[in-house]
């Protein structure tokens, strides 16, 4: 992959223009509007939901490879990596909003935290659900009727609900209420600040919570305590840097906080297997 000099951040707009009557929403079928390859990892700055009727082909999500199937649901959200090298004949929906069409619920939602699961494979009865309730919507978004942003936000709100009761039970430890809207809150915490500070006391002190109990629930809930947490948002921040900006390795590490561009690459490679150059030569 050729590193320009900032990749740039794709807007809704840029993907798909929305209609004047639904500002921040778009839908439409993948084979109508998508590409089948896309050779260079990017990001938008809207969450996405793209969902595969038929298809097959590999989409890479934060430099994961995931393959794509029938039926299979995939989950961006907002500064996420992604790219894909899909069939031709691959056919589904995409969804797109900005956070400010939905504002309190994608930050609840399992499935849009980084390191979540970001795909959901869905039974034929799941499915088919699905694809009805994304047809009315995109019915509603085609036609233009009155209140058409009021019944697309109502409906948007249905399915990604059903898609949270379809993901918690795919992954029981995904839903165990009191814990697990600790463990939500400190992955937001995370999206917003892992280039201001890397301590569990950081984010325990926002959350109300004393370090250790924090690294106790974060191990209970995705078995990894706090800091391996911090440490693999870390990592994955650096991954993001190395493969759409063109910055050198001692201006990144600086900008994640580390002060010794060589401990930073130290780090990198006990992590990843490659120093910071490496990754980004082989991307």
């Amino acid at each position: 992959m050729t590193i320009a000099t900032q990749l740039p951040i794709i807007s809704i707009k840029e993907a798909s223009v929305p209609l004047n009557n639904v500002p921040g929403f778009s839908i439409g079928r993948h084979e109508e509007m998508g590409k089948a390859f896309l050779p260079t990892a990017h990001k938008h700055d809207f969450y996405l939901i793209f969902v595969v009727d038929e298809g097959s082909g590999v989409h890479s999500i934060d430099f994961q490879r995931h393959a794509v199937r029938n039926r299979t649901v995939f989950f961006l959200a907002p500064g996420q990596a992604h790219q894909w090298k899909l069939h031709e004949s691959t056919s589904g929906f995409q969804v797109m909003f900005t956070a400010d069409y939905l504002p309190t619920l994608p930050a609840r939602l399992p499935f849009f935290i980084s390191s979540s699961k970001p795909y959901l494979t869905l039974s034929n009865t799941e499915f088919m659900v699905l694809k009805e309730e994304l047809t009315i919507i995109k019915d509603e978004f085609d036609n233009q009727d009155l209140f058409v942003n009021e019944v697309i936000r109502q409906r948007l709100h249905i399915v990604l609900t059903l898609l949270h009761r379809w993901y918690a039970k795919s992954d029981p430890l995904v839903f165990s209420e009191s814990s697990n809207r600790i463990i939500s809150r400190f992955f937001n915490l995370l999206e917003k600040h892992i280039q201001e500070d890397t301590s569990v006391a950081f984010y325990a002190k926002r959350l109300h919570v004393t370090a250790n109990y924090l690294n106790i629930i974060s191990r209970k809930e995705v078995g990894f305590s706090a800091g391996d947490c911090i440490r693999r948002r870390l990592l994955l921040e650096a991954k993001r840097l190395l493969a759409l900006t063109q910055k050198d390795v001692k201006e990144i590490s600086y900008d994640l906080g580390f002060q010794d561009a060589a401990y930073f690459s130290r780090f990198f490679k006990k992590h990843t297997g490659y120093t910071p150059k490496e990754f980004r030569a082989q991307l």
